[in-house]
């Protein structure tokens, strides 16, 4: 999921509809520049580095993982700008480079009326509570607030976002020294090693050397993207949608629990059960062989269709592809 999504998402979350503000204004900082590392622990292990001042944001990572029957180790840079994102494989020194689309969004969602801006908080709240629904993850929303501990010399205070706690620095709310849930098939946590509210030296945001960039052509207008972007979250259709699939949902929910002959709680159950045997499976998955598999077997069927239908039948077995 790209990432101006789950932005979009976490604001709906955070932010009560009656309030009605621009969620693609970027608030000013509680701190003027700090300087954070960090050690990742669960599916993914490894080291990270988040440094801001002023409208400058990098971060910079060091993982390993398991994904998809394979163990994967990534060295991540990014850095978001006023204007523009930059982020690379420093392994293999590629990265791309496309404009800060909030600015854009912002203008966008300022231009929406009463209703229009109406309509997109309750979208916005509407895809996230769908999103929690298909994940099962029905607290999702919740924000209960828990106890304050120190992490890195720092006080902080644990918030509970269903299956995630994040622990927020109590001098800068939106600080995070410690971060831990499961999404997506992945155990994840974060934890504060070193805090430096001092100033942030200059080459911390310099572009790394030997990366080549490449513009994302998806991005060049980011004018009429962010409009149309804006005026489909706004949309009554997104709306209707939204609604439908709502219902849909508890209806095929409703029909379950009743076939099952169980309670809500034990269906809440069952389904964390099932995704969690997604997940393992997934894990194990080696994708390389599974093509090489099936690549192997195509070409197999492809012969086989060939001996038995002769070579008058090669147009029917390659066709072209249909476009609507």
């Amino acid at each position: 999921m790209s990432r101006v999504p789950c932005c979009l998402l976490a604001a709906a979350l955070a932010t009560p509809l009656a309030a009605q503000p621009n969620p693609f204004k970027v608030q000013s900082a509680d701190l003027p520049a700090a300087r954070i590392t960090y050690t990742l622990a669960g599916d993914v292990t490894g080291t990270s580095m988040t440094a801001f001042t002023g409208d400058r944001m990098v971060t910079r990572t060091t993982s390993t993982g398991k994904m998809l029957g394979q163990e994967i180790t990534t060295e991540s840079w990014s850095l978001v700008m006023g204007d523009s994102i930059w982020s690379a494989d420093l392994a293999k020194g590629t990265g791309t480079s496309m404009p800060n689309l909030l600015p854009f969004l912002a203008r966008e969602y300022d231009e929406l009326d009463k209703d229009g801006r109406k309509r997109l908080h309750a979208n916005m709240q509407g895809l996230a509570q769908l999103m929690s629904k298909m994940f099962t993850l029905s607290a999702l929303e919740s924000d209960e607030r828990g106890d304050t501990r120190t992490i890195a010399g720092e006080k902080c205070r644990d918030r509970h976002f269903g299956p995630f706690v994040v622990c927020n620095m109590e001098k800068a709310p939106s600080v995070a020294l410690y971060t831990q849930g499961s999404l997506f098939c992945m155990d994840m946590e974060q934890t504060a090693t070193a805090v430096d509210l001092g100033p942030v030296p200059p080459g911390t945001f310099a572009i790394p050397e030997g990366v080549t960039f490449t513009p994302m052509d998806t991005f060049e207008n980011p004018d009429s993207l962010a409009r149309g972007f804006v005026l489909y979250l706004s949309s009554e259709a997104l709306r209707d949608s939204l609604e439908a699939a709502a219902k849909e949902m508890e209806r095929e929910r409703k029909e379950t629990v009743e076939a099952r002959n169980m309670s809500s709680a034990q269906a809440d159950s069952v389904d964390r059960a099932q995704m969690q045997a997604v997940c393992e499976a997934l894990e194990n998955i080696d994708v390389g062989k599974m093509m090489a598999d099936a690549a192997d077997q195509a070409l197999k069927d492809w012969a086989d269709g060939m001996k038995e239908a002769g070579k008058n039948k090669l147009k029917g077995l390659i066709r072209k592809p249909k476009f609507p």
